[in-house]
């Protein structure tokens, strides 16, 4: 399943700098895709096709793209669009037409030779679809160069807007990056909206009003009043958008803390003075440098010492494997040596590495009458069993069949190269998700799998969830006395639906899943039903995103 990031670019809504954050964020996987005729209109097909043909692309921008959002197999579509007030719209539109003029281009020639309220007055005599509810016939009719039909189209356009994975309003703008990027932190988990605004056109000073009275005192009360009959649907429209950017901005844990931290980031970027108290407020400086969480220190449950006669039977037992364990032995881990784990440790549950637990493997495996690390290494590798619960030995040898062929041990060649080299130990283990939701675990430069079952960082916001479809703070909330909750989940053994509609990350997409539930969540419906999904199997899944439309 593929996972792309739609920009509905709508001319002069703040659409450069969103075209500048999804090109810091994807670099050569955003497509930036715009006929030569201004005109011109990219269909849905089109947009398939080029993805088809251009397998690495991610995020996709146009100005030429229309709703509804495009539907195919394989594929979850997720928009992104900013919407805002139409008068100042408008009115950036002409000083950015005089800014970057446009040579043979009748609207930008208009803007460059006229004053505000003649450019005004020409578009409406001449280009009324340039002036008349634009927001709205996009959203609702999927066209440019024509005008609403009525008042069911405002209707039509709010179910949309609503409907938007990514909606953003200009005068709101970093309340719409803060609830936009939790909105979609599941599929692109390292979505970055820190960005200083790019292409703005003169007379963007001071706040919405003034910047409104001042272009409704150029274009006279006759011009205006026009203007403003024009749009009252658009109007209507962006009241309704702030208010739901509003609500998914207030949904976003600690959003005052991060508006903050954001303006604090686009200050930086913008190289703006700040007195000494804005350096550093306690909040940002608290939120950047949170030190990664250390490694959890377990307390070993206390068992009955072994007889002496009982150690010794073990030791003996062990001779003939000891070389061979010592592969799998890390002394600083256990915190002994190796005899004190042959003689009492691997029959107490120590672990003696990370990845091989030998609780789990005398559980699974109970015909292992011998010391588990060594039946592991001389049969259980060859058989195929699991040292681990986040280490499926038959996964690892179907995916990678150069291991197979080589018939080596798939655990240990997980450790001495396969981690090294993002190969995942487990369906529900995505090495690059991992690293995009919790960057220090990339900074260590440690095993990722081991990284994750040694620190906490599953426990802060989800910042440590290893895959699309396993939300480890979700998980916590029904299992909050559970160490780990992926380990957990894995031995609970809640397996997917067998007529799961898709496979994401290779692991079946089920929405009856709890620990699945934010990834649904964060999906349109209409892209889950085009994929297989039946309504059925969506009963009762609101979208966190998708209030209803009589709240208007």
């Amino acid at each position: 399943m593929r996972f792309v990031l739609l920009h509905y670019h709508i001319l002069k809504n703040a659409g450069s700098t969103i075209e500048e954050i999804l090109y810091h964020n994807f670099r050569d996987r955003l497509a930036r895709v715009d006929k030569p005729d201004r005109d011109g209109h990219v269909s849905n097909a089109e947009i398939v096709s080029y993805l088809d043909q251009n397998p690495q692309i991610t995020a996709f921008s146009s100005h030429q793209i229309n709703y509804p959002v495009p539907q195919a197999r394989g594929y979850l579509f997720f928009d992104l669009c900013f919407l805002r007030d139409p008068m100042d719209r408008i009115r950036s539109t002409y000083d950015y037409f005089r800014l970057k003029p446009s040579e043979g281009d009748p609207v930008s020639d208009m803007a460059n030779r006229a004053g505000e309220e003649e450019f005004v007055t020409h578009l409406i005599e001449n280009y009324p679809w340039m002036v008349n509810d634009v927001q709205v016939n996009l959203l609702a009719n999927g066209v440019v160069n024509d005008q609403p039909q009525g008042a069911e189209d405002l209707d039509r356009a709010t179910a949309r807007m609503l409907e938007t994975s990514f909606l953003g309003v200009v005068d709101c703008f970093e309340e719409s990056i803060i609830a936009g990027q939790l909105a979609l932190r599941i599929v692109f988990p390292n979505l970055n909206g820190a960005q200083a605004p790019v292409n703005v056109s003169g007379g963007l000073g001071g706040n919405l009003e003034a910047r409104i009275a001042k272009f409704r005192e150029a274009l006279g009360e006759r011009v205006y009043s026009e203007l403003a009959r024009l749009n009252q649907m658009d109007v209507e429209l962006v009241r309704r958008a702030r208010a739901e950017v509003r609500r998914r901005f207030e949904r976003v844990p600690d959003h005052a803390k991060k508006l903050r931290a954001l303006e604090h980031r686009v200050q930086m970027l913008q190289g703006e003075p700040m007195s000494r108290s804005e350096t550093r407020p306690a909040e940002i400086e608290e939120e950047e440098i949170t030190a990664p969480a250390p490694a959890r220190i377990r307390e070993r449950p206390r068992a009955t010492p072994p007889s002496m006669f009982t150690k010794v039977q073990r030791v003996v037992q062990a001779i003939p494997h000891l070389a061979a364990m010592r592969r799998l032995f890390d002394a600083n881990y256990y915190g002994g040596t190796l005899l004190d784990f042959v003689a009492r440790g691997a029959f107490e549950g120590r672990k003696p590495h990370p990845l091989f637990d030998p609780a789990f493997y005398l559980r699974k495996y109970p015909d292992v009458k011998m010391n588990p690390l060594a039946h592991y290494l001389k049969y259980g590798a060859i058989e195929g069993r699991d040292p681990h619960p986040l280490f499926d030995a038959g996964f690892y040898l179907r995916r990678y069949p150069d291991v197979r062929a080589a018939q080596m041990n798939p655990l240990l060649h997980y450790i001495r190269d396969g981690a090294s080299e993002n190969r995942k130990p487990h369906p529900l283990f995505q090495p690059d998700y991992y690293f995009a939701r919790c960057q220090e675990a990339w900074l260590s430069g440690i095993n990722p799998l081991i990284y994750f079952l040694e620190h906490e960082t599953f426990l802060e916001n989800g910042a440590g969830s290893p895959h699309p479809l396993f939300d480890c703070e979700a998980y916590r909330e029904t299992h909050p006395e559970e160490e780990n909750p992926l380990v957990d989940y894995v031995l609970r053994g809640e397996p997917a639906s067998s007529d799961s509609p898709f496979e994401i990350m290779d692991v079946p997409a089920d929405p009856a899943l709890p620990a699945q539930r934010p990834f649904f969540e964060s999906v349109r419906r209409d892209q889950l039903l085009a994929n297989g999904a039946t309504p059925p199997s969506l009963a009762g899944f609101a979208r966190v995103s998708e209030p209803t439309l009589d709240r208007f």
